[in-house]
This record gives C-alpha cells, sequence and structure tokens, in this order.
C-alpha cells in the first residue's frame, strides 16, 4: 500500500523498450542500484541466455563493462540515459562493443533485439 496520491507516468522501462521497439512481453527487470553489482549481472546474463531483455535499473557506479563481459560477444547492449528528458540519448553496441554511459542516470538493455 503506497500512502497519498499516486500519480501513474510512462516509466523508463516503457520508453526505453519503444524506443528500441522491443515488445514489453520480453522484459525481464533486473536492478543493481544500491544492490550487489555482481549478483545483477549473473541475474541479467542468466535472463538473457533465457531469451528474454533485460531492463537493468543501474546506478552510477555500475560497470556496463561488467554486463558486456558476462554475455555471448554478439548480444545487444543499448544504454539509455535521460529517457524523456530533452538530452535523452540512446546507445547501442554488442557485448563485444558495449557502449558507455555519459552520466549518471542511466539504464541498460540487453539481449536479442
Amino acid at each position: 500500500y503506497l500512502p497519498g496520491e499516486v500519480v501513474p507516468g510512462i516509466s523508463s522501462l516503457q520508453v526505453a523498450f519503444a524506443r528500441l521497439k522491443i515488445p514489453l512481453a520480453r522484459a525481464a527487470v533486473v536492478s543493481a542500484h544500491g544492490k550487489d553489482h555482481a549478483r545483477a549481472v549473473a541475474e541479467a546474463g542468466e535472463e538473457v541466455l533465457a531469451g528474454r531483455v533485460v531492463f537493468l535499473v543501474a546506478d552510477p557506479a555500475f560497470d556496463v563493462g561488467a554486463i558486456a563481459a558476462a554475455l555471448p560477444p554478439r548480444i545487444r547492449i543499448a544504454v539509455c540515459e535521460d529517457l524523456g528528458y530533452p538530452a535523452e540519448r540512446i546507445a547501442v553496441g554488442t557485448a563485444a562493443q558495449p557502449p558507455a554511459p555519459r552520466g549518471d542516470l542511466f539504464v541498460v538493455v540487453a539481449g536479442e533485439f
């Protein structure tokens, strides 16, 4: 139960998947925000190998290279920054050549898309 008024909006998951043209039904959400990054990377790897597309909630200290190293080289990786804001940026690469975030507010999308 959430106290107060809840005003729904479009989530960063919805924006990222819409921009990348990925069906939401393929999403697996993994959180690495303020948590054990190694565990989140392992969980993301399992989800990708099971055929899902991971939406990883990162924090400023998250290393995109760590998730890239845990995935097959051909798997696509997107770094999505400032979604829904004028400075929105989505950079797409592969596990072999992952994109790097430019700022602290980002999520990572990884899988076959």
